[in-house]
């Protein structure tokens, strides 16, 4: 669970997106702040939060994100929905985030390299340092207007938006959008 820490504090860890030939360097800079809030003690839970999510939200392109976790189906709500959707979505990750942030007890993170898959992809490879268990991450970047932002985090080999988006799916077999956005309040 630890880890989960880590990968949220990321995802919303940047005052704005990055330039290519930055990342690294940045993200470093970043967890770096990061880990610095986590480990103070004098800070409450909701201090905690509310520092990081006060630097953090703007590198991770957060309709993306809750686009591919919806699917096609996501190309069929209503502007409104969508909208909907993609708050709602963004809240239940700062919530998972937020209720982990107790379990950080010292790991460290330690970049590992880029590697561009593609012209518009680039990897960002990482590993969360514990006393008794290392963590590989890899943050997943594509290019917008000119700077880079994050779409997807595979923690472990799993990709947290396809995680969610087989969590989506599974939930609308069953049943209709609208049960869907109240059971992300």
């Amino acid at each position: 669970m630890i880890r989960i820490i880590f990968v949220f504090a990321l995802m919303f860890n940047f005052l704005f997106a990055l330039e290519e030939n930055s990342i690294e360097n940045e993200m470093k800079i970043r967890i770096d702040k990061i880990t610095l809030i986590l480990k103070n003690s004098e800070l409450s839970k909701s201090q905690k939060s509310e520092k990081l999510f006060n630097i953090l939200d703007d590198v991770f392109d957060f309709e993306l994100m809750a686009k591919i976790s919806l699917g096609r189906i996501y190309n069929t709500l209503t502007p409104t929905q969508q909208s909907e959707f993609v708050n709602r979505f963004v809240i239940r990750l700062k919530n998972s985030y937020i209720d982990k942030i107790d379990l950080y007890n010292g790991q460290e993170v330690v970049m590992k390299g880029l590697e561009k898959i593609k012209i518009d992809r680039i990897n960002l490879f990482s590993q969360i340092q514990g006393q008794n268990e290392n963590y590989d991450i890899v943050y997943k970047f594509y290019p917008k207007a000119n700077e880079w932002y994050i779409y997807d985090i595979d923690m472990l080999g799993i990709s947290i938006v396809q995680t969610y988006r087989k969590q989506f799916s599974e939930f609308l077999a069953t049943k209709n959008i609208d049960e869907l956005l109240e059971s992300l309040k």
